[in-house]
C-alpha cells in the first residue's frame, strides 16, 4: 500500500476523504488520548470520548491504546441522545483497567442497542 511505504502522506488521504459536514479525520499523534481529541479536535468536550471510540472501535481494541498513525473518524453531526448516551458512558467508565471482560464487553455491545 502506498500510504505504508510513505508514497502517500495520511495528511494528503484525509484531504481526499474529508466530508466536512458530516464527518471529520484525526491523525493520532504521539501523547494523544480520546479525551484530548475529544476536547481539541473533535467535540470541545473531553467527556465525549466515548464518541471517538464508538465510530472507531473497529480500529481501536481499547479506548486508552491509540497508536500515532492512527486515523480516527469524527462524526460531527451526532444527535442530542447520542451526546447524552456518551456523557453517561464516559461518566460511568472509571477505571477500564479494573473492568472484567463481561463488564467491558456489556460496555461496548450497549452502543450496538
Amino acid at each position: 500500500m502506498k500510504l505504508k511505504r510513505g508514497e502517500i502522506k495520511a495528511e494528503d488521504v484525509i484531504r481526499l476523504m474529508r466530508v466536512d459536514d458530516v464527518l471529520g479525520f484525526y491523525i493520532v499523534k504521539r501523547g494523544d488520548t480520546l479525551w484530548r481529541i475529544a476536547k481539541k479536535e473533535a467535540y470541545g468536550n473531553p467527556m465525549m470520548w466515548p464518541l471517538l471510540y464508538r465510530y472507531n472501535m473497529s480500529r481501536l481494541k481499547h479506548p486508552d491504546l491509540i497508536r500515532p498513525g492512527n486515523i480516527l473518524i469524527i462524526v460531527k453531526d451526532v444527535s442530542k441522545d447520542e451526546a447524552r448516551d456518551a456523557l453517561r458512558k464516559a461518566r460511568l467508565r472509571g477505571d477500564w483497567k479494573k473492568w472484567s471482560d463481561s463488564d467491558r464487553k456489556a460496555w461496548l455491545e450497549d452502543w450496538l442497542n
